[in-house]
C-alpha cells in the first residue's frame, strides 16, 4: 500500500486554504488499484473518509470533486493506494 499525504503549512492566521480544483488521480499501472481518500481535521482531532476501496482501472485518470473544501493549518488529506507507486495525484489549493 502506498500513501500520499498533503498537509497545509503553518501559515499565519487565519491559516485557511481552499481546494480550488478536483483531485486528479491517475493509475500508472496495468492493473486496477483500490483507493482510499481520508481527511484529518487537526483542530477536532477527527478523521473521515471521502472514498473507501474505490477502484481505479489500469491507466485511468479519475477526477474527484473536492473543490470548495477548506483546510486549516495542520489538516491533512491522505490518499492510500493498494499498490506502491501506482497513483499520481494532482491538486490545486490557495492559502
Amino acid at each position: 500500500m502506498s500513501l500520499v499525504t498533503i498537509t497545509t503549512s503553518q501559515a499565519p492566521e487565519p491559516g485557511v486554504g481552499e481546494i480550488i480544483s478536483p483531485l486528479v488521480l491517475c493509475n500508472t499501472t496495468n492493473s486496477t488499484v483500490m483507493i482510499d481518500l481520508r481527511f484529518h481535521r487537526d483542530e477536532a482531532n477527527a478523521e473521515f473518509y471521502v472514498l473507501r476501496n474505490m477502484p481505479v482501472t489500469a491507466y485511468e485518470t479519475t477526477p474527484i470533486p473536492l473543490n470548495g473544501q477548506f483546510l486549516k493549518s495542520g489538516d491533512t488529506l491522505e490518499i492510500m493506494a493498494s499498490a506502491n507507486l501506482a497513483i499520481h495525484a494532482t491538486l490545486s489549493f490557495t492559502q
